[in-house]
């Protein structure tokens, strides 16, 4: 090998060295940045796999996060209530939270809100990408994110792709406040204010297709996991404005799994309380402070008389 040759792989190898070395001193210092901080989403996902402890577990995507005061859980039912939901997220993401939870202690239920075709689609891995800054340290995750790439596993050895298109959720809660909620309310995030009706025709939903099976197997594997601890686990399908869903393949899939498993099913999606009065919304898909009050009110009534907790 010729001195010009060795030259070339000698600086390839420092080049290399220097961007390993630079990538881990970054790492560090946003998982500083990341365990100190005041609040927000990584707060939230910190808190759910590191130090919750309360007794009743909610979990979901944006509806999980908006629909459900645990304020009123906790005073009802005199039993300690953490909102662990995420905005944009799907069965992924709550089987990880579940597995980071479950890695540490037994709650005494887990709320499962899902949509009504929650099973139709194909999960969200990439979507469960959010929990990369957690995977070094989280070996219970890891089978869970391992499934958004065959190299995924590879690719977290770096410590800034763990953080990659994060950084502005990383660093905004050290400028603007509460904007996920804040601490005092449990996970939940509320939102003021209430929709204009949009004048669209009232639509019932009777929907038939197929499931998809990566969707059912995580459920499933959630749902068996539940069980082998004896935690109690609620299933609850919030309502949307402007439609009922009478039918979907998701509900009667449900429905037999609540049947088979003796898992309480709780259906929102046809209530009248609800989807005919946009004054309870602050948009279509999400209830207002006002309606998830009365939401979680509804649903505090139904889990008394299940008679479970």
């Amino acid at each position: 090998m010729n001195k010009d040759i060795r030259k070339f792989f000698s600086r390839v190898l420092a080049i290399g060295v220097l961007f390993a070395i630079c990538d881990q001193g970054f790492g560090i210092i946003l998982d500083q940045i990341r365990d100190n901080s005041p609040d927000g989403r990584y707060y939230k996902t910190a808190y759910s796999l590191d130090t919750s402890n309360e007794d009743i577990i909610i979990l979901g995507s944006s509806r999980g996060e908006i629909n459900y005061a645990p304020y009123l859980i906790e005073e009802s039912l005199h039993l300690s209530c953490w909102d662990a939901s995420r905005g944009g997220q799907g069965l992924p993401y709550m089987h990880a939270i579940e597995e980071g939870i479950l890695n540490r202690y037994n709650p005494k239920a887990f709320i499962l809100n899902v949509e009504a075709d929650i099973l139709e689609y194909p999960p969200f891995y990439q979507e469960a990408g959010f929990l990369r800054p957690f995977y070094k340290n989280h070996r219970e995750i890891q089978p869970e994110m391992d499934k958004i790439s065959p190299q995924e596993h590879t690719k977290l050895y770096s410590r800034l792709y763990a953080y990659n298109s994060s950084f502005y959720y990383l660093l905004r809660p050290y400028l603007f406040h509460d904007l996920d909620g804040k601490i005092s309310d449990k996970g939940w995030k509320p939102r003021d204010g209430q929709m204009h009706d949009p004048g669209f025709p009232f639509e019932i939903v009777d929907s038939d297709r197929s499931l998809n099976a990566e969707a059912v197997e995580e459920l499933e594997t959630m749902v068996q996991e539940l069980a082998d601890r004896d935690i109690q686990l609620f299933l609850v399908i919030s309502p949307n404005y402007g439609e009922k869903t009478v039918h979907s393949s998701t509900i009667d899939y449900l429905t037999k799994l609540s049947k088979e498993k003796d898992i309480p099913l709780f259906n929102f999606a046809t209530d009248s309380t609800f989807v005919t009065h946009p004054e309870l919304f602050i948009d279509i898909q999400h209830l207002n402070r006002t309606g998830a009050e009365i939401f979680t009110r509804k649903l505090i009534e139904k889990i008394k008389a299940t008679h479970k907790v």
